[in-house]
């Protein structure tokens, strides 16, 4: 999930900065264009160039399992990230109705100028944030990080509500959310891995993605009702407050442990004792096995891991 954090982050650096010059181009209608021809592009890239798998395996840590819903739905930890992702887009959306309207109108910055800002904005922020990225993982500091990084997101939405007339301080405004914005892209999946239970992680990532998505629609249609009725500064005075929702609810998270997944091919007619294995073998937290798969899951802790333990206990090399 982090590398796969760090390829959209920088296809929306891309999408940012190039979008406002072909608007410029080719106006809001030639953006659209543009758009259905990249997603027939993508279709045949699918149909043409990504090969069949010839053996399909169903793996819980990559698709989605029904019966896991109810387990993940009430599961708290989860549930403040799901939050915490649907807050984070609601607020880039909600935001993004007002801030290039602002630039134009409020701080007579041309269309043609808009790319320069995003771009300068976006790339500074993202090598500001790479030290925190560090930092989380190596340091196992991730709560920390991820704490901070949600005051800095609602930081960031203040001074852009309160300085809506300066230039300097609306684009330093834009520079401090997208530093949060970026580190948060790029923590929220690795927390949803790191915290999913085992044979949960597929399952955990869609109600994720779909927390993601829904909060972008939500943050579009509200942002646009906020400023047709309040105006544009109080698009980010909204988000705010939104954001300090958020920052309850991730200050009061636990420490997320540094776990990592584990699956093991099962033998046919191979039945596991589970609690043999968390009792038994150091590291292990939890194991799942779900049936008519011949898989079983595992979440180990990699520093306390003792794999030929874990061999001794299921009676063979895995």
């Amino acid at each position: 999930p982090p590398r796969l954090s760090s390829i959209c982050i920088s296809l929306a650096t891309i999408s940012v900065v190039f979008g406002p010059v072909l608007a410029n181009w080719w106006g809001l209608s030639g953006l659209f264009w543009l758009t259905a021809c990249l997603a027939v592009v993508g279709i045949m890239v699918l149909l043409l160039v990504i090969p069949t798998p010839e053996v399909s395996i169903r793996n819980a840590e990559a698709q989605a399992v029904p019966a896991m819903f109810g387990k993940l739905l009430r599961d708290g930890e989860l549930l403040r990230l799901n939050l915490g992702i649907g807050i984070l887009h609601f607020a880039q959306m909600a935001s993004w109705v007002a801030v290039p309207v602002i630039l134009e109108q409020s701080l007579s910055y041309s269309r043609d100028q808009h790319w320069m800002i995003y771009l300068g904005v976006m790339g500074l922020s993202f090598l500001c944030m790479l030290p925190f990225i560090l930092i989380a993982e190596a340091k196992r500091k991730i709560k920390p990080v991820f704490v901070g990084a949600v005051v800095l997101l609602a930081l960031g939405e203040v001074v852009l509500g309160g300085n809506t007339e300066s230039r300097i301080w609306f684009v330093f405004g834009l520079f401090v959310f997208f530093m949060a914005f970026n580190l948060l892209e790029a923590t929220l999946p690795s927390l949803v891995s790191k915290i999913a239970p085992a044979g949960g992680k597929g399952t955990a990532m869609g109600v994720y993605s779909t927390s993601q998505f829904l909060g972008a629609f939500l943050g579009g249609v509200v942002g646009g009702y906020v400023v047709h009725h309040y105006g544009y500064a109080q698009v980010f005075w909204m988000s705010s407050l939104l954001i300090i929702v958020w920052i309850i609810a991730a200050a009061t998270m636990k420490k997320p442990r540094h776990l990592k997944s584990l699956v093991v091919q099962l033998l046919p007619n191979e039945v596991l004792v589970i609690d043999d294995f968390i009792e038994q073998v150091p590291g292990v937290c939890d194991v799942v096995v779900i049936p008519g798969q011949q898989l079983a899951y595992f979440k180990v802790d990699n520093d306390e891991f003792c794999r030929e333990t874990m061999q001794k206990v299921l009676g063979r090399t895995f």
